[in-house]
This record gives structure tokens, sequence and C-alpha cells, in this order.
């Protein structure tokens, strides 16, 4: 409950406030009322008030006296005025002394007590605001590391605002960083593509706080002014850079993630920014860092991105009509998935990704937009009376999945069986041609055998082509793709125990080539078949790491 002091010198005023409005209720505690400042001041030496409602003129100290000496003395009462229409010229210097509002008499209690509660408010945020410093201030003086890890994690993430003095808090924290010259490294490890993504998320820690146990020994040798920390699931290293030659710095970088591979037996993909930035603005050097990091989103993981900041303005122009073709593409994607032809919705999408990829300057938060919003109308195309409730949350699932694609091909993998799933739910109600379905019998009998078009159309008496185009209307896609998704739908059931080899399975569900089996594996289902095999069929990547 927060308490409150009363200055009034009218005593009906001073009656009034105090015996028609209810404050407990209200919590606040009604501690003193005063007749004027010098008594007011009193009470709030005794009591310390967080809230004090105070008339401008009294006697002896008026209410503007009374605001100076409680902030001369470091006390935290919120003034609320009380004053009259004449009285303006003092409002507003009170207002400058730190008043938190005023309100006008003659006034009714109900627009006291809302007033106060607004201070009320303020105030509670105040405390707050206080607690929440005297922590950090604590954590600060028990533990200077944390606190020196913290304040860098604040630098990369925010602008320096104007009252900061940064190269105080460098000397008062230790932090080993020159003023200028900085350069800012953001280390990825490539948890997916390595062993250790099945381990526990504590083995995983373990091998996070080993890689950045690395990067500060490798780092020894980079410069004299150094940080390497942990931010979240990264890792990020700043160092003054004096030299200029792209290939000096990444000789750098390539000596560090030699380290972490030599040592953890895991690969690391890097983005860093140029070195024109300085402690003050090291939130610049992170941003160019992050968006050389997430050109490995298009072009993959393993390798070290650097920062370049040329033609951004013709690319940002070349982008604006590729975007518009994007559009185009997605609209035409929709229109095949509404007609059913769904080896033209793969081409459509694998042609949206790859426009994508072309883009200059690729951005990936504007790629996961788009991406999300295709998501969202594949769902919603999804929700018709011909997709069963289990059917729909398997797609949720697999939509669920885009969130944590770290590739753009993982993500359009991923896409692609949404639509595998989506085509698959409609067919399941859907009344299929004889023919058709004697087709998609052999295909389950024989998938085995070198299983040709024009063999199945035999048996079915008719011409290839008609097959072809009678199985595509009918499924929704083409006979060579369904031939190629229920081996592998098979062979993802023969890899999950770990026992059989790939070339084994691959020979077991009609693949006499061990590398089109491996290549059209990851097609359908995003991972190699070993990947597969050695983690049982799961696959998934642990948000709580």
């Amino acid at each position: 409950m927060l308490k409150l002091i009363i200055a009034d010198d009218e005593l009906p005023v001073r009656e009034a406030f105090s015996q028609l409005i209810d404050w407990e209720s209200n919590g606040i505690e009604l501690c003193a009322i005063a007749a004027n400042g010098a008594e007011a001041f009193e009470r709030i030496e005794q009591y310390k008030p967080e809230l004090l409602l105070t008339d401008i003129k009294m006697p002896i100290m008026d209410g503007l006296q009374l605001i100076e000496k409680i902030h001369a003395y470091g006390y935290s009462a919120i003034p609320i005025l009380l004053s009259g229409y004449n009285d303006f010229h003092l409002v507003q210097k009170a207002l400058k002394l730190g008043a938190f509002d005023y309100i006008l008499k003659p006034c009714h209690p109900v627009e006291v007590l809302r007033t106060i509660l607004q201070a009320k408010e303020s105030a509670i945020a105040i405390n707050d605001k206080k607690k929440e410093t005297d922590l950090w201030e604590n954590q600060w003086r028990q533990n200077v590391p944390l606190a020196k890890t913290q304040q860098l994690v604040e630098w990369i993430h925010h602008a320096e605002s104007p009252w900061e003095k940064r190269m105080e808090k460098v000397q008062w924290l230790d932090i080993r960083l020159s003023e200028t010259f900085l350069n800012v490294a953001i280390i990825r490890l490539d948890m997916k593509k390595n062993e250790i993504y099945n381990h526990t998320s504590h083995d995983r820690q373990l091998v996070r706080y080993a890689a950045l146990n690395i990067a500060k020994e490798t780092m020894q040798g980079f410069s004299e002014y150094y940080e390497a920390f942990r931010d979240k699931e990264e890792m990020i290293v700043i160092w003054h850079e004096t030299s200029t030659d792209q290939q000096v710095i990444r000789s750098k970088l390539e000596r560090l993630m030699g380290n972490i591979r030599d040592y953890l037996k895991i690969t690391a993909t890097i983005g860093c920014s140029d070195n024109t930035e300085s402690v003050h603005t090291l939130n610049k050097a992170y941003e160019k860092a992050r968006q050389a990091l997430d050109l490995s989103f298009f072009q993959g993981q393993g390798c070290i991105y650097s920062y370049s900041g040329s033609n951004e303005a013709e690319a940002q122009s070349d982008n604006v009509e590729q975007l518009t073709r994007l559009e185009e593409l997605e609209g035409l994607f929709f229109d095949k998935l509404k007609v059913g032809q769904y080896s033209e919705v793969i081409d459509c999408l694998d042609q949206w990704f790859s426009e994508f990829k072309g883009i200059l300057l690729p951005n990936r938060s504007e790629f996961h937009m788009q991406t999300i919003s295709l998501m969202s109308r594949l769902l919603q195309e999804a929700k018709e009376p011909s997709t069963d409730e289990e059917g729909y949350d398997e797609l949720v699932r697999l939509a669920d999945k885009m969130l944590w694609a770290e590739t753009v091909d993982e993500l359009f993998v991923v896409t692609t069986q949404i639509i595998q799933k989506l085509v698959e739910n409609r067919n399941i109600h859907k009344t299929v041609h004889r023919t058709v379905s004697r087709a998609v019998e052999i295909i389950k009998e024989r998938y085995a055998s070198n299983l040709t078009l024009k063999a199945v159309a035999e048996e079915a008496y008719l011409s290839p082509s008609y097959l072809s185009t009678l199985f595509k209307q009918e499924m929704g896609i083409k006979y060579i793709d369904y031939l190629h998704q229920y081996r592998i739908e098979v062979a993802k059931q023969l890899l999950k125990d770990g026992k059989q080899k790939v070339s084994t399975v691959a020979m077991e569900v009609g693949y006499f080539d061990e590398a089109h089996f491996i290549h059209t594996f990851k097609k359908w289902t995003g991972v190699s078949p070993a990947a597969y095999s050695r983690y049982g069929g799961e696959f998934r990547r642990d948000p709580s790491t």
C-alpha cells in the first residue's frame, strides 16, 4: 500500500479529501494532512510517502518551495498540485520541477482520486524500475564477468543513449575493447549438420561453452583488445582490427573455425562486419554481422560471410521488381493448387524459392514473412470438409517446422511436405478412376522393381501418355512423383531402426543407383538417409536450446 500526504491551508479542502475519499480500498494509506508546506515537510520526513497532494499557495512554505525541498533532501514523493485558475505560471514552474500533474480548484473528490491513482501507477513503475536497477547493481558487484557480458549484449542490440558514457563503463567493467576500429563476428554452431544435434540439451550447452573457450583462446592471436561472449545460442566476438584487407580478416576467422572443428568435431557459420564502427556504434557493427550471417540462410552453412554495403540502393531497386514477380508466382501457385495440378504447384514453388534466393542482398526476415504468409494461405486451403481433423493437425505440425528452418533449402522441403500432405488429405476422400486405382496398386505391389510408366500402362491397357494425364488428373501428382513419394515413405520405415545400410535400403525400394536414392530421399525429406537413420527418424530442432 502506497502512502499519501495532503497539504492545503484550507480546512474544508483537507477535510473533504480526507473524509470523502475511501483511500484504503484504492490501495493508498493517508498517513497525514498538513496546513502548510513546512508542516507537510515534517510529515514527509516522518512517513516518507510515495505521493504528495499539495496546494501551490500556502503560508510559511508554499507548494513550489516544498517540491524544491523534497528534491534537495532526496525524497521520492511524487507531487500532484492543487491550483487556482490564476496560478498557471506557477503550475508551469512546478511541472518543470517534476510535478506529476495539476488539478484546478474547485474540484470534485472523484477527479482528485482519479489523478492520484494515475500517480500511484507511476510510483509503482518507478519502484519496479528502481528494484530492477538495484538488482542489476547487486549482480554487478557480485559477478563482474556476468555484468560485463550483459553490458556487451546490451550494446550490440541497442544504440548508445545520449547520457551514456561507454568508455567509462569500459574502464569500470574491465572491458578489453579499444574505442575505434572494431569488428564484430557472430558465430553459430551448425548443430543440425553434426551428431551433437541428437544429444541432450545439457550436452549441447557444454559444447557451446567449450566453443566459447576456444574462441577466447583463438582471439588472443587476433588483437590485444578483444571480447568473446555468448548471446543465447550464438557466440559474439569483438576485436580491434587495423587491417582493411578482407583476406587478413578472413584468415583469422578461418583459424577460429578450424580450431572449433579440430577440437569439437563440429562446423560453424560466421557472419562478420567491417571495421568502420566504434564502441559507441556496436549495434551498427552487429547489424552488419547479422546481415552477413543471414546470407547462410540462402547460400548454406559452414562458411564465413562478410558484410558488404556496396550497391545497396541499386539492389533495393531491383528487389522491388523481383518481389512483384514473387507475388505473381504465388498467385499462379494457388491457381494450380485449386485445380489439383500438383506437379505444376511444385514447379511454381521451386521457382518461387529460386527467385527469392536470387534477390540481391536477400533479407531473411522478409523471406520468412513471405513464406509464413504462403503457409497461412496453405492452411486456409486445408480448412475444408474433405480434410479430417487429424490430417489438419499434421499440417499444422509441419507448418511449425518452418519456424526452425536454418536454410532456404530446409524451408523448401518443409513447404513441399505441407503441399504433399494437403494433396494426400484431399485424395483420401476422393473416388479415384478404377484404372488409376489399379496403377496405384501396381506401385504398392512392385515399387522395388524398375516400374516404368510404360510398364504400368501396358498392364492397364492404356497408352503411357493417356495414363500419365489420367494419373495426374485423378491424383493431383505426376506418376513418377507418386512412385518416388511411395518409395521414400517405405525407405523411411526401413531406416528408422538404424540397422540397415543405406545402400541396402536403396536396393529394397527400387533405386539401383545409391547416389540417385540419396538425392531423392533428401529432396523429399530434407535430410540425408544416413542422418535419418542415425536419429531414428527424429530430426527436429529443440526450441529450448
